[in-house]
């Protein structure tokens, strides 16, 4: 809840598409943030503020959609 900007909204949308799923790895799909309302940028920043802040990984492969692990959260 303390990330800035839209980091918590695009985590609403990641949590959702892996319970469709039923897996903790996402591939992240831009058309997704597009219909929430956010530009392509702002979810770009959203997704390095959460992997920043270790709640996300991300594996960047050229041509090909973002690969997105939600991690577990140790307390």
């Amino acid at each position: 809840m303390r990330l800035p900007g839209k980091a918590l909204h695009v985590a609403v949308v990641l949590w959702q598409e892996a319970g469709f799923r039923k897996s903790r790895h996402v591939k992240f799909r831009m058309s997704k943030i597009h219909h929430a309302g956010f530009t392509r940028w702002t979810a770009r920043r959203a997704l390095v503020i959460l992997e920043e802040a270790k709640l996300i990984k991300i594996d960047r492969k050229p041509g090909q959609l973002l690969q997105v692990e939600i991690l577990e959260v140790e307390e």
